[in-house]
């Protein structure tokens, strides 16, 4: 992955869903998993809870707006300090965090053997449905220097260099044959007197459309062509 002054990759994720309906699932999985990975030196725990928020409206009588919380599935973080990495498993869902330092793609995926070795001697992981890779980078410039200079999906026209960018959000997928689905997402999150940070995401899904590929194939796939669109785009 083509790297350039202020520029760090932050996390790389890979991520795996399976069929729901192929698999059983309860919360004890959870304490099964831990004690499988313990060996790998992922000691700490975390259970994690979210909400959805849903919105009841009413045109006909705006005072009557209700908020409804909705609770979603608990999922499970477990972490290994020693290696900077973490695993998330939810109902039918798993995958494997690195956060730096990153290596090598070689040195991820023997990492992220053993774990899938492990989630599947508990007779989870059947009917693997999709693969995501996903590279997070962290980008700092100067103020005065343009970040439309650092990709090349970004617009350059004249009249916008005289300008001083004041935010912005740049989402956009692509579909690739035969099953392929690339996103980009790049933003602003931060801003001093002399420096500007972004946050430049390229992930990409491997879809299992016939069920048939082992998991090694599509994450190889996706993992290829993320790195293959990052250094399409980035200019050194």
């Amino acid at each position: 992955m083509t790297k350039f002054p202020g520029h760090q990759l932050t996390e790389v994720l890979c991520g795996f869903w399976f069929d729901p309906e192929s698999n059983h699932w309860d919360s004890t999985y959870f304490g099964g998993f831990h004690k499988l990975i313990k060996e790998l030196g992922y000691s700490e725990k975390q259970e994690q809870k979210g909400f959805q928020i849903k919105l009841n409206l009413n045109p006909q009588n705006i005072e009557s707006v209700k908020a409804e919380p909705n609770e979603m599935e608990t999922r499970m973080v477990f972490k290994n300090p020693e290696k900077q990495t973490a695993i998330i498993i939810a109902p039918n869902y798993i995958s494997i965090h690195k956060l730096p330092p990153y290596k090598s793609w070689e040195l991820l995926l023997e990492e992220v053997e053993p774990i899938l070795d492990h989630y599947f001697s508990l007779d989870l992981g059947k009917s693997l449905l999709q693969v995501n890779m996903a590279y997070i980078n962290q980008i700092e410039l100067d103020r005065l220097e343009s970040i439309s200079g650092k990709f090349g999906i970004l617009p350059q026209a004249d009249v916008l260099q005289l300008g001083m960018q004041q935010n912005l959000f740049f989402q956009s997928q692509y579909e690739f044959e035969p099953n392929l689905l690339a996103q980009l997402k790049l933003f602003q999150n931060k801003v001093s007197e002399k420096k500007v940070g972004y946050v430049f995401e390229c992930s990409c899904s491997a879809l299992n459309h016939t069920k048939g590929k082992s998991w090694q194939n599509l994450v190889q796939a996706a993992h290829d062509k993320s790195n293959e669109i990052f250094n399409s785009i980035t200019k050194k």
